[in-house]
């Protein structure tokens, strides 16, 4: 895993409050490290991980930025480590400028064998588990670990002409058409959560969506890994699976038309770093999961209650109650999620072709609704009522900067409607 700590500090901020633990976080932390070392005018060197989720990470370009990679088991790379471990209590529980300081110091020491501009650097590695048990337990008051608005204003990256050169031939031979416009599609059909984190989805909803685009000379090709079942159609490309490599999935990203996924980590932060419009569709929460590029669209899974046995209310989604019930392993005896319909996902995959078309527009009832949530978000982080709560959203959110992009405007009109009439 690589996380942005050491970058935290250059930038005089605090630091995050939980350890990566997915794929997600793991090029979320590569991304804004690139990003701020970016802004900042440093460089940025990563301690690589000996076993990295997706090695290809490592080799994706941020333009602008002087990236040095130190291996996890070097000498640099162990005794950055114990620094940073030393760090990670430290600042925790006593949170200090002089502290900053000096690990400021030591830091630059250990990189100037990296590099010989080290006070220029920008340093990222990896906390350690047991940090998490102790962020867990308490109101963590730091910064947030997701900084959305970093990701949002984030360095554009790209391939190496080899890897270009070598997808581009590996899709040859499989028959990929590169004169029809490309869409990558992303669904999660092999694995079902539990408590509330239900983001599995059925290919079969997709399927009127899948057919419009082919009818407006669009290519679909599913990407993803670890697919159950291979997906039949033969106007559309299946390489969900984990014989395809790393890189061709990448670079179908970094040349699509646009990407429709899921509530997920590794896709949508692709389609931002290569700065592809994104359509997420079966989201189960509006403001950890909001779209943070102005070029993105969301649209929810439609909320149940058991009790009642209807829809529930979009304030009971954005309370935190649910988040709460979902931390409590409560979730699954009071609430159930049911997929986006067909109709649903071809609206939406209309209109992003018109968002794609009108330059990222938003109207009324989408902006209403970015307010709305952005409040939500903030009076959670204020009230403070549940550690759970607060620690997720202290985590995931945002803060102050939940996302520049919106619900898609069909949905946002509905919620609008709904939230104006239970408000008078």
């Amino acid at each position: 895993m690589v996380i942005d700590f050491i970058n935290k500090i250059y930038a005089d901020t605090n630091i995050p409050d939980l350890v990566p633990g997915t794929s997600g976080e793991h090029l979320a932390e590569f991304y804004t490290a690139c990003s701020r070392g970016l802004r900042l005018n440093k460089k940025v060197v990563i301690v690589k991980p000996d076993r990295p989720l997706n090695h290809k990470v490592y080799d994706i370009i941020p333009e602008g930025v002087i990236l040095n990679i130190v291996k996890h088991s070097s000498l640099s790379g162990i005794k950055a480590r114990i620094i940073l471990w030393i760090a990670s209590g430290f600042l925790i529980k006593y949170p200090k400028k002089h502290i900053y300081s000096y690990l400021r110091s030591r830091l630059n020491k250990i990189v100037s064998k990296m590099d010989n501009n080290a006070n220029k650097c920008v340093v990222c590695s990896r906390f350690l588990n047991f940090l998490k048990v102790y962020i867990d337990a308490k109101f963590f008051n730091k910064k947030q670990y997701i900084d959305k608005k970093e990701i949002s204003e984030g360095v554009s990256c790209k391939l190496s002409n080899v890897d270009i050169t070598y997808s581009q031939k590996y899709l040859r031979n499989i028959g990929v058409d590169f004169n029809k416009k490309i869409v990558c599609l992303h669904v999660r059909d092999h694995i079902n959560d539990t408590g509330g984190y239900n983001r599995r989805c059925s290919i079969e909803q997709y399927e009127r969506g899948i057919k419009y685009l082919e009818s407006k000379d669009f290519l679909v090709i599913k990407i993803g890994r670890n697919s159950e079942t291979k997906y039949s159609r033969n106007s559309a490309v299946d390489l969900s699976f984990d014989d395809v490599p790393h890189v061709i999935q990448i670079y179908l990203i970094s040349i699509c038309k646009f990407v429709i996924s899921y509530q997920t980590g590794v896709i949508p932060l692709l389609s931002y770093m290569f700065n592809r419009p994104l359509l997420m569709a079966n989201v189960v929460d509006p403001v950890l999961h909001y779209p943070i590029k102005k070029n993105a669209l969301i649209i929810l899974k439609t909320l149940y209650s058991k009790n009642s046995m209807k829809e529930a209310r979009f304030d009971e989604i954005t309370s935190g109650r649910v988040t709460k019930l979902k931390k409590s392993h409560c979730f699954d005896e009071l609430y159930y999620y049911e997929d986006n319909t067909p109709s649903e996902i071809l609206l939406s995959i209309k209109e992003m072709i018109n968002f794609i078309d009108n330059g990222f527009k938003k109207n009324d009832d989408q902006l209403f609704l970015r307010r709305h949530l952005q409040e939500k978000n903030t009076n959670i982080l204020k009230d403070k009522k549940d550690v759970g709560v607060y620690n997720f959203h202290m985590r995931w959110s945002g803060g102050e900067f939940i996302g520049a992009g919106a619900l898609c405007a069909w949905y946002a009109k509905k919620i609008r409607s709904e939230i104006e009439s239970y408000s008078n």
